[in-house]
């Protein structure tokens, strides 16, 4: 978790970091850093996804939505201030 914490991007919005079970397909990640998440600002690493919600109370990123792209679970937190 630390490194995780470690690797936090600077992104606008509401910030959360999904931690990911296992680790994704390069191809995978790759597609889903790739695609457009607008309003959502979005950034990765094999071991997390990072995203600054815009609209926070209507998002378009759900864990559900990760873990499809994905292929792996993961699970979403806040990262303390």
């Amino acid at each position: 978790m630390r490194a995780v914490l470690d690797e936090l991007p600077d992104l606008p919005g509401y910030l959360t970091c999904n931690v990911l079970f296992d680790k994704p397909s390069e191809r995978a990640l790759a597609a889903f850093l790739e695609a457009d998440w607008s309003p959502e600002h979005v950034a990765g690493t094999p071991r997390a996804i990072y995203i600054g919600y815009v609209h926070a109370g209507k998002p378009k990123l759900t864990n559900g939505r990760i873990e499809k792209a994905l292929g792996v679970g993961c699970t979403g937190r806040t990262p303390p201030p």
